[in-house]
């Protein structure tokens, strides 16, 4: 089913059309599908301290402190928790896993 003219009118890509086209036209960063590990060092701080990321993870977990709502009862939360709270769990295990993999592979 197509949307309707007033939803495609409204929606929120259209009024983030004007700024994506700046944000891209004066980036710092160039316009290429693969960056330069140089051009961006963040990567490489987390490379670096993959193994404190997976302890600090392992101990929230095991203290309690990364779990399940206990109820829904605000829309708000909900809504992030059932989008971000779990992009965050899955990437802390992603972490803890690739932790593992990558100190069995050394």
């Amino acid at each position: 089913m197509r949307p309707s003219l007033r939803h495609e009118l409204t929606h929120a890509a259209i009024f983030a059309a004007p700024y994506n086209a700046l944000m891209y036209l004066f980036s710092a960063l160039p316009n290429k599908p693969v960056l330069p590990v140089a051009t961006v060092p963040e990567p490489k701080q987390l490379k670096d301290n993959w193994e404190i990321i997976r302890e600090e993870a392992l101990a929230l977990f095991d203290e309690g402190r990364i779990k399940a709502a206990d109820r829904h009862n605000d829309w708000g939360f909900a809504s992030f928790f059932r989008h971000a709270y779990y992009v965050l769990i899955y990437s802390l295990f992603a972490l803890i896993l690739l932790g593992t993999v990558a100190s069995a592979l050394v």
